[in-house]
């Protein structure tokens, strides 16, 4: 990792994170014979630096460091699943996750790139924020979120929720109710991660 964030930032490419069970996942195995292996995804190796994080069952071949650092990137990013792929800046700050995808080397690569278009326009709607008030900034937020809806990570998405529940109070933008449930939800589950669960 620390050698592909190196490579990354020379190079000023992005990083694509492979968490995978390459002896015994079968996606895993359908995603790098479909995708990976193939010549016309080898066009996305000019916008990556591709990484692979191996969980196999024979990890005979992988040393102890390797296991010791896959895990700890596993930990992380809180991989859950194989095969997990993370979309990252040259430092190895996620800003997008997805996995297995039907349809081949091309699709994917364009599904890629959706990825990383998705995550300029929400770059630059994040930057809006700074200007807007009032119910702008609440439409602002709610473009935010749906952008994030599909598949990029944002940081700070709980704050952004509740910010958009005081921006339209009366909910008459639609907005509070959209928001309002998700933001309770994400309160239980950080007083129950807490272990506080009377307060859940």
């Amino acid at each position: 990792m620390q050698a592909a964030m190196k490579q990354a930032a020379e190079e000023k490419k992005d990083l694509l994170l492979d968490f995978t069970g390459s002896d015994w996942c079968g996606w895993c195995i359908r995603l790098n014979e479909e995708v990976f292996s193939q010549q016309p995804f080898k066009a996305v190796k000019d916008d990556f630096v591709l990484v692979e994080l191996d969980f196999p069952r024979d990890d005979s071949k992988l040393s102890p460091e390797t296991k010791k650092q896959n895990a700890q990137w596993r930990d992380k990013l809180g991989v859950r699943g194989y095969p997990t792929i993370f979309l990252c800046s040259a430092d190895g700050e996620p800003y997008a996750q997805t996995g297995y995808r039907r349809g081949g080397a091309e699709a994917y690569g364009a599904h890629l790139d959706e990825l990383r278009e998705a995550k300029a326009k929400l770059d630059k709607t994040l930057a809006g924020l700074n200007d807007a008030q009032g119910e702008a900034k609440a439409r602002l937020i709610d473009e935010a979120l749906t952008a994030a809806d599909a598949g990029l990570i944002l940081k700070n998405r709980d704050e952004l929720m509740a910010e958009v529940v005081k921006l339209d109070p009366e909910n008459k933008l639609g907005l509070r109710n959209k928001y309002q449930l998700k933001v309770g939800e994400s309160e239980i589950d950080e007083l129950a991660g807490a272990q506080k669960f009377k307060e859940a």
